[in-house]
């Protein structure tokens, strides 16, 4: 898992032993790369995962997803109160939605926005990472690590395509 100082931020990388076979409902969702992704991250993007339905719910069985708005720095500050020392707008964003949210067991899922021409290869690019929020199911703000971060994304590149990034050093 990376790290910046001493906070954790939900980020980490798995390998697979084998090649998933794409298709029309699998894809991949992309890393967010200058010419594809807009400028600025975008304010109504999708979360999904296999987190708890509620507070006190069971996990869920399926892939639930929903759709987010991005919040601003002073919505993070009055919504994430309790647990705002740990966040840091150079390295996290928050949303919220009126229908949806992230609870215990989403940490570490995509919050995505689709690419601006759905492709074969990929339909979304990963712009956040559900980190933490304060209570789940009751439309609460929740605190999400930015995959745009340039420590990131080279942090990504750098174990993805280690070759890569060597040779264009």
């Amino acid at each position: 898992m990376y790290t910046v100082g001493s906070h954790y931020h939900d980020i980490a990388l798995v390998e697979l032993d084998y090649r998933v076979p794409l298709s029309k409902f699998i894809r991949p969702a992309c890393l967010p790369v200058e010419g594809i992704v807009p400028d600025k991250i975008p304010t109504l993007m999708t979360v999904a995962g296999w987190g708890r339905t509620g507070q006190y719910a069971d996990a869920s069985q399926k892939l639930m997803q929903g759709d987010m708005q991005i919040q601003s720095t002073h919505i993070c500050r009055k919504g994430l109160q309790s647990k705002y020392s740990i966040w840091d707008p150079n390295i996290m964003f928050c949303a919220k939605a009126e229908t949806a949210d992230t609870c215990y067991g989403d940490s570490g899922g995509p919050l995505m926005s689709p690419l601006k021409e759905n492709s074969m290869l990929c339909g979304y690019y990963v712009v956040g990472i559900v980190s933490y929020g304060t209570v789940c199911g009751v439309n609460s703000t929740g605190a999400y690590t930015k995959v745009t971060n340039q420590g990131y994304l080279e942090w990504i590149s750098n174990i993805v395509w280690p070759t890569r990034v060597r040779q264009n050093k």
